[in-house]
């Protein structure tokens, strides 16, 4: 029957292509491409040392404004991230009353800790945390003040991958002056400098920023979002502006999406939500690139057995489409497996990247499996693509005496 032969045909087909090391090696080159992407940039980073900076200060305050700035961000991750279970600290009790506090209150606790034992916080005083937490918080401003400062940068580094120290470290010249901090930069002692003007709240002179790499702008771009904070505060303060008059003012509008679900009730938007709207792209582009694939493969095998003359052995037993139809259905069962191979390599990188990373990666493969459209869908325009393009781009059957089939 025509399709018994179809179907030997498509499984001579399968099993001559996958049973090759150029097929295992080229669906191995993706994932292990991405992998490394994803992977080497994260260990660069890790192992290259932080870039060392000076600053030239002018004004005599604007680079110890910003410092403290400094060490209050990076003070914000050391009580909200999680840390070496080896290494403990001597505030491990308050980062444990205060982990759960969203990112504004962080940012109020840590300016108190930062801040004298004189200094009155009407922000500090509004948060709505325990009494005992405040006071411990009010108890140990200055041990963590003193603390903070006298931990080296390995140390830091400890606390979290994103503490500054691990990427910008401040170095403390003699020479201050533009001719030696030159020389430091051309001797690689020196990453950059910069230079602040006399007066930042007034002037309109820029901040110099002195390097010969000015193409690697993190160091500068970093540095100038703090610059940018202090002095925008000092200038509201210098002009008598309420500091949360101005927040409230500069405090963008908030568009919260909403949907509506099966029983027309309303609910909010979650990560979940946004990965469920972009899966299909990721599904088309795998359509995409597994039809291309496959459909070099028929050309490449079509144009092998025409040479070989072991297409003509064929059509002297099946028509010229029960033989297009089976070496179809062979390349994609092939495409299948590829787009198979993929999606449970990319289920173990999935599984892989957040000890790597240490961070947590959305449960991708949960959301996939627990919405039966998207893989049926999927499987569905696979087939439908291969059969459309595929006989799309079929050469006609000939027909001349030579290659027409047997009755």
């Amino acid at each position: 029957m025509s399709l018994d032969r179809a179907f030997y045909i498509a499984r001579r087909e399968y099993v001559e292509n996958i049973r090759t090391k150029g097929f295992w090696f080229g669906i191995l080159m993706l994932p292990i491409m991405l992998l490394i992407i994803a992977i080497v940039p994260i260990i660069i980073n890790s192992t290259k040392a932080p870039k060392s900076y000076t600053v030239i200060d002018q004004s005599g305050w604007l680079h110890e404004s910003i410092q403290k700035e400094i060490d209050h961000r990076d003070f914000i991750h050391y009580l909200s991230e999680p840390i070496d279970s080896t290494f403990h600290t001597p505030f491990d009790d308050l980062r444990r009353l205060v982990n759960n506090e969203d990112a504004q209150s962080l940012s109020t606790i840590t300016a108190n800790l930062f801040s004298s034992p004189l200094a009155v916080n009407a922000d500090f005083d509004a948060l709505q945390i325990p009494t005992t937490t405040k006071q411990q918080i009010i108890k140990n401003r200055d041990a963590a003040r003193q603390w903070w400062h006298s931990l080296s940068r390995q140390e830091k580094s400890k606390l979290s991958a994103r503490i500054s120290t691990n990427h910008f470290l401040l170095s403390r010249h003699k020479d201050l002056t533009p001719s030696a901090l030159n020389k430091a930069i051309q001797a690689n002692e020196l990453f950059a400098y910069f230079k602040i003007e006399a007066d930042p709240l007034r002037s309109s002179s820029p901040v110099l920023y002195v390097s010969n790499n000015l193409t690697d702008t993190e160091l500068k771009s970093w540095l100038q979002q703090f610059a940018t904070d202090v002095v925008r505060k000092a200038r509201l303060k210098d002009k008598n502006v309420d500091p949360t008059i101005a927040s409230w003012i500069n405090e963008p509008l908030i568009f919260r999406g909403i949907q509506i679900d099966a029983e027309g009730h309303e609910e909010s938007v979650n990560s979940d939500d946004v990965i469920r709207q972009w899966l299909p792209v990721v599904f088309v582009y795998l359509l995409w690139i597994s039809i291309l694939i496959s459909s070099q493969m028929l050309l490449t095998n079509t144009i092998e057995e025409k040479s070989n003359k072991l297409i003509e052995v064929l059509l002297s037993s099946v028509s010229p489409l029960v033989l297009m139809a089976g070496k179809i259905a062979g390349i994609a069962a092939t495409g299948l497996t590829i787009i198979l191979f993929w999606g449970a390599m990319l289920l173990m990188m999935l599984g892989v990247l957040p000890q790597v990373l240490g961070a947590s990666l959305p449960p991708l493969g949960e959301i996939i499996l627990s919405d039966p459209w998207f893989l049926g869908s999927f499987i569905v325009y696979f087939i439908l693509g291969h059969f459309i393009i595929e006989f799309i781009r079929s050469p006609q059957p000939c027909k001349t005496v030579t290659c027409s089939p047997a009755t």
